[in-house]
């Protein structure tokens, strides 16, 4: 049906003047929003400044569809204002809100757009129903993509945190041994050296024994404390086992990875419990020196460390081969 061009000439200053009133919109959605935080039931603080700066383009975005329904495609994966949706769910995330947090703030611009187009149309216009369908529409699309980009943080977020250890935040065997594999994989196309460090608290059961489980979770997040003090950025940390950790450390030869490793155990063994002093096992090997695959690798690198146990502890053993 072919809309009349008067119609379309109301839609058109409608469009116009919620664009121009659009951070008036923004300023009474904020000071409405902070009004209905409760605790962190859903969100624990209000909406950050980059958050709020997004709103004046999602409005913009839905005056668009209001004016023709055809800008809708700005809103599909690949569109400026489907990006800006997906930035203001992954920033609601960052910023601590639940998701019917998110909802609301959806719920509440749609309030706001909508009391603003009645304070704007003539007494007595009878388009009403096509203009708030176009609106619903546009921030329906702006919803439904926000929730999704939030959803997806949330998932990507629970994944991190299965791969890590809850008392040091280092990674599982599991996600550090498929990570070797692909530094490995790394080394090989690029033809630079890899290091696989393995490290063991020397003593650590009888200390446990004599001081307690409390006191031993405390100590191992103590030296997850030095280790993160060695180490680089580019380097990959995990907890393997009760008191043994493992360290990829790319681009990395013999010298320098034992530099890394003597550094690690002198910091350590300035550690003190009474009478205890803590001391650290370490062995290490190097790709593709002492081993061309992992499995010989991880394999060369937990016999060097059994040979730094071996001999009383508070040492760094290398491979074989180097």
């Amino acid at each position: 049906m072919r809309i009349e061009d008067n119609r379309l000439d109301t839609w058109m200053e409608v469009a116009q003047k919620l664009r121009y009133h659009a951070w008036d919109i923004v300023e009474d959605w904020l000071e409405e929003s902070k009004l209905t935080l409760s605790g962190d039931e859903m969100c624990p603080a209000a909406p950050s400044e980059k958050i709020v700066d997004e709103l004046p383009t999602l409005i913009g975005g839905v005056t668009r569809v209001i004016q023709d329904p055809m800008y809708l495609m700005d809103l599909e994966p690949g569109g400026n204002l489907h990006e800006v949706a997906r930035q203001f769910g992954r920033l609601r995330h960052e910023n601590g809100c639940q998701i019917d947090g998110l909802l609301n703030d959806f719920s509440l611009l749609r309030r706001k757009l909508w009391l603003c187009c009645e304070r704007i149309l003539p007494e007595g216009e009878t388009g009403l129903f096509e203009l708030e369908r176009r609106l619903n529409l546009a921030l329906d699309r702006m919803t439904a993509t926000a929730v999704d980009t939030y959803y997806r943080c949330s998932c990507a977020e629970l994944m991190e945190l299965a791969q890590r250890d809850k008392l040091t935040g280092f990674l599982h065997s599991k996600a550090f041994y498929r990570l070797l594999d692909s530094e490995l994989a790394r080394s090989k196309r690029y033809h630079y050296p890899l290091a696989l460090v393995s490290a063991d608290i020397d003593d650590f059961k009888s200390f446990n024994l004599e001081e307690g489980r409390l006191a031993g979770n405390r100590l191992l997040q103590e030296i997850a404390g030095e280790i993160m003090g060695v180490i680089r950025s580019t380097d990959l940390v995990a907890r393997i086992g009760s008191d043994e950790f493992a360290m990829i450390l790319p681009q990395t030869d013999m010298e320098e990875a034992r530099i890394a490793a003597e550094r690690l155990r002198r910091r350590i063994r300035q550690m003190r419990r009474g009478d205890r002093l803590i001391t650290l096992s370490v062995g290490m090997a190097i790709y593709p020196k002492d081993a061309e695959n992992k499995s010989k690798l991880v394999d060369m690198a937990r016999l060097a460390l059994r040979s730094a146990q071996e001999n009383g502890g508070n040492v760094v053993r290398t491979g074989p081969g180097s």
